[in-house]
């Protein structure tokens, strides 16, 4: 099977069509569970990159350096790269490793990328931006015209931005288009950080709260009004429910404008969390509410108009009201428990027990305490608590009706209380990681115990070292100078098994390209005997170096190179000229593929799959491809560094009947 068929799509040179059939297929794996189908998918993808790769590098070739011989990819300059964009200061040394043959060359893309990111200050320093899709359209009309590194680059800036928590103040339609525009998808997939996919998938699920109230709210008062008016959200969908977390955030916004129907759907969402079957003084404060945002023509909350009419109906008691399956959360208006307890609710009201459960059974499964009567915050005196409640709703009600609004400037508004919030948000969004130390595979694991585990870790931790390190992996553990570890992705773990000659089998660590990995796992009989790479066993910068590029070139990457870029090629005598593809190959198979280099594409190839096999006397790879009617075509061997060192079949090597039976042998068992 080729990377193509692997990965569903039709040959391409569009990196963002190989990304995105990579995302869909990466989301139908359990990664866990599914290890195989997943190192396929990587290895498809990783080949397909590299075509593209291949491809570009020939374009290079012959239109800019024609009098050059061929040359790798100009690469990112990690580090500097990564030290700028943390502190978002681009500067042309910053962004590419430059010599002085290339450097004019690469001054127009120094220059789009310096000119975007200041076009980016310039347009977010207005204020505005929270829902100005014309001017993020104009920001980002260029990014179709960007080469692969500029758009690259220009990539993380956007990802830079949006992950210092200026997502959480801006509407849901500017953050799906930018997230569209510059393939945020891909950056992400392709990273394979926890991190990262879950910021993706809180990204994507903001609220598609209204922004316009923004020309109410003075320029000042901006971002911390919709900043409080999203973790007053995020605080309604976490247990436990911390009251007084969101009993401030209620307060300050407020004291902002009480005028956003957004903030009054919160006000009413926090009523349903505290007592779901409404009581008298509740359905009161609710219902007024209610008539708020009905007295307004907010037509982009109208659904949640009908939702919340029906709600208070069933809580009255009366049944002219229809199945909360038929109101569709899709704008996520309403936070999920709040929802969820509402409509289970209204369930049971129909004597709908099923349904009910369909509707509660998650949130019980979350840890939610249902007690039908008024949650306290903790610490807080119940009867002074619950006036200041009360107040706090009704004197919304009465400003409203007599057409009073708070000062927009107020030198009294304190929102430095937030700071709490936001901290509290972030041990939650921390929290997750704790899937890592749930992970299968053990890689992921370490990577839990030495940056985010706690006290209550300890004996799980004794366990996990007893259970797979040597004594000697053990001290190098219990050990480590963290100071030393790597913390580029550090929470994105990406294992990559290969056998080293010099090391044995190993297991590198880091993201999918290995571009700065975090450490290296020797093994014997699955048990680490020794951990390689910065804080631990360290090696000189040549030994790390080659170290990692002996583990990039691995013989299904070989084997995929040769398949793609020579026997599908129909471009194969320029490809096969580049740096790129030399790597995976030695000298006398390179000299042999020159010699076949006017074979013709045939179509049996299309089709084909392909069987890696170990030697267990030989202790040496082989590739088996096959046609779709399992009809041997060719073998691939390997040496002990992961390059092809010989290609049997018609027109190539010949190989020993007996040898081609054992390896058949060797497969089906």
């Amino acid at each position: 099977m080729t990377h193509w068929q692997v990965l569903e799509i039709e040959s391409t040179k569009d990196i963002k069509k190989i990304k995105r059939a990579y995302a869909i297929k990466l989301k139908k794996i359990d990664i866990d569970n599914e290890p195989d189908k997943f190192q396929q998918l990587k290895e498809a993808f990783d080949c397909a990159i590299n075509e593209v790769k291949i491809q570009s590098e020939l374009h290079q070739n012959q239109e800019v350096l024609s009098n050059t011989s061929s040359t790798d990819e100009l690469p990112l300059s990690d580090d500097s790269h990564a030290e700028k964009l943390n502190s978002m200061e681009i500067t042309d040394q910053a962004i590419f490793t430059i010599d002085d043959n290339q450097s004019e060359l690469l001054e127009e893309p120094c220059a789009i990328v310096n000119n975007f990111f200041t076009k980016l200050n310039s347009f977010t320093a207005e204020l505005t931006y929270f829902d100005d899709l014309a001017g993020w359209q104009l920001l980002l009309a260029g990014s179709k015209d960007w080469d692969i590194d500029t758009f690259s680059t220009n990539q993380q800036i956007i990802y830079s931005f949006l992950s210092e928590n200026h997502y959480q103040i801006m509407s849901h339609r500017v953050l799906k288009y930018i997230v569209d525009t510059i393939d945020l998808h891909s950056l992400i997939e392709n990273s394979h950080s926890m991190e990262m996919f879950n910021f993706l998938e809180d990204l994507l699920c903001t609220p598609d709260f209204d922004f316009s109230i923004y020309q109410n709210i003075s320029e000042e008062s901006r971002e911390k009004y919709f900043r409080s008016r999203y973790l007053l959200y995020l605080n309604l969908n976490f247990v436990p429910i911390n009251h007084d977390t969101i009993l401030e955030l209620s307060e300050a916004c407020l004291k902002i404008t009480n005028t956003d129907p957004a903030l009054i759907i919160l006000q009413i969402c926090y009523q349903i969390v505290l007592d779901y079957s409404l009581q008298t003084n509740d359905k009161a404060i609710v219902n007024n509410l209610l008539h708020q945002l009905e007295d307004n023509d907010f037509l982009n909350y109208s659904k949640v108009q009908d939702y919340l009419r029906m709600y208070i109906l069933a809580c009255s008691g009366q049944h002219k009201y229809v199945l909360p399956s038929e109101y569709i959360n899709t704008k996520r208006l309403i936070p999920d428990i709040p929802f969820k307890l509402s409509a289970g609710y209204i369930a049971y009201k129909q004597k709908n027990n099923r349904l009910k459960q369909d509707y509660w059974q998650p949130l019980i499964k979350i840890g939610f305490k249902f007690e039908n009567k008024q949650h306290q915050p903790v610490a807080k005196d119940e009867k002074n608590l619950s006036k200041f409640l009360m107040v706090a709703f009704f004197a919304l009600i009465v400003i409203t009706a007599l057409g009073r609004s708070f000062s927009l400037t107020s030198k009294n508004t304190k929102i430095s209380k937030q700071l709490t919030s936001i901290s509290a948000y972030s041990s939650i969004y921390n929290s997750r990681y704790t899937r890592l130390k749930d992970a299968s595979d053990l890689s992921s694991q370490l990577v839990y115990y030495l940056n985010y585990s706690s006290e209550e870790d300890e004996k799980d931790f004794q366990k996990f070292l007893d259970t797979y390190f040597s004594e000697h992996a053990k001290e190098q553990v219990l050990n480590v100078d963290k100071s030393k570890l790597t913390k580029n992705d550090s929470f994105g773990v990406f294992p990559t098994i290969d056998f080293v000659e010099k090391y044995g089998y190993v297991e590198a660590v880091g993201n999918s390209s290995l571009s700065n990995p975090l450490f290296v796992l020797q093994k014997e009989n699955d048990i680490v005997v020794n951990i390689l790479g910065p804080g631990f066993d360290e090696l000189s910068d040549n030994d790390w170096t080659a170290l990692i590029e002996d583990i990039r070139v691995r013989p299904s990457t070989s084997s995929n190179i040769f398949f793609l870029s020579f026997l599908l090629s129909k471009n194969r005598k320029a490809e096969s000229s580049s740096e790129t593809f030399k790597k995976y190959f030695t000298d006398d198979v390179l000299a042999l593929i020159d010699h076949n280099i006017d074979l013709t594409t045939e179509e049996r190839f299309k089709n084909a799959y392909d069987k890696l096999v170990v030697d267990p006397d030989e202790k040496k790879a082989y590739d088996l491809i096959f046609d779709k009617t399992d009809k041997l075509l060719m073998i691939l061997s390997f040496n002990s560094y992961g390059c092809i060192d010989h290609i049997y079949g018609e027109n190539w090597e010949k190989l020993s009947t007996d040898k081609i039976d054992n390896l058949v042998a060797l497969l089906e068992e």
